[in-house]
């Protein structure tokens, strides 16, 4: 009794030590969100006075007016132009890498693991070396400072190709396929009445389509190369025309970045299980 009350004892103190830990690593990190949220009520003399405040002396929402009311820049139009690149490479995304994992998963074909090495091969290449070529071959097409020139590359990633692949090679039977072939089933309907409908490749689907949201909304490097109109602006590059020469609109940052910040947050909110059940399938080795 008194070596079983011992461990109890034990793991209470761990138990203990371990949720202060998680609760200050939670502290951390949502500080400067709090922060952020907290001034952009702030005028600018507010936020540079010294000494610091957190709580805004008198509460604004002057900053969230001018945004939205475009008197710095159009928030909104780069809000719609964010949302639609978001929305083009998250379908051209799930669609594509999709087809491309099936047939990599189930099918045999001449240079099938070289053409899989090959696209996996694609993961080690930097972004920044592929910026000169692309922007020439968006210059030929006519396409810069458009809405598809930012949309169009990296709306095909080999990543998502790997991941639903791992996903369809662990938790796709063979049999179920060849069931549906026997019913009379086309492989297209097959792919897209079956496969997709899958609870593991669905997750999957949900994981990359969170991916490709988050690293889309976050992309800063090539829009700002590609678009020159403040009306075809994405919010990142939006938001960042705020920071002037002699002057940096910290109020309007600090709104602008956590409304920018706000659909990310839903996204991942309201989709986390099944995002950490499709991560756990896309784990599985093939």
């Amino acid at each position: 009794m008194r070596v079983w009350s011992k461990h109890r004892a034990i793991s209470s103190a761990w138990l203990f030590v371990s949720y202060t830990i998680l609760f200050a690593a939670l502290v951390v990190a949502a500080f400067p969100f709090l922060w952020m949220f907290l001034s952009s009520f702030k005028t600018n003399p507010q936020i540079y006075r010294i000494p610091i405040t957190l709580m805004p002396p008198s509460p604004t929402v002057e900053n969230y007016a001018m945004l939205l009311t475009g008197q710095h820049i159009p928030f909104l139009r780069q809000f719609f132009n964010s949302s639609v690149i978001a929305a083009i490479r998250i379908t051209v995304n799930l669609l594509a890498c999709s087809a491309a994992a099936y047939a990599f998963a189930k099918y045999t074909f001449p240079l099938q693991n070289v053409l899989f090495m090959l696209i996996i091969g694609f993961l080690m290449i930097p972004p920044q070396i592929t910026v000169v070529p692309l922007f020439l071959l968006m210059n030929s097409f006519g396409w810069l400072d458009t809405i598809q020139a930012v949309a169009l590359p990296g709306a095909f990633t080999a990543f998502g190709v790997f991941l639903l692949r791992q996903v369809m090679v662990s938790s796709v039977p063979i049999e179920i396929i060849e069931s549906a072939r026997m019913d009379g089933a086309s492989e297209f309907r097959t792919f897209v009445q079956l496969v997709l409908r899958l609870p593991a490749v669905s997750s999957g689907m949900i994981v990359l389509a969170t991916l490709t949201f988050v690293a889309t909304w976050n992309e800063y490097f090539w829009p700002v190369i590609a678009l020159r109109s403040s009306s075809k602006f994405t919010l990142p590059v939006g938001l960042a025309s705020l920071v002037g020469m002699y002057r940096v609109e910290y109020g309007m940052l600090m709104a602008g970045g956590f409304m920018a910040v706000f659909p990310v947050m839903l996204f991942f909110i309201f989709g986390r299980k099944t995002f950490m059940q499709g991560f756990t399938a896309g784990a599985v080795k093939g």
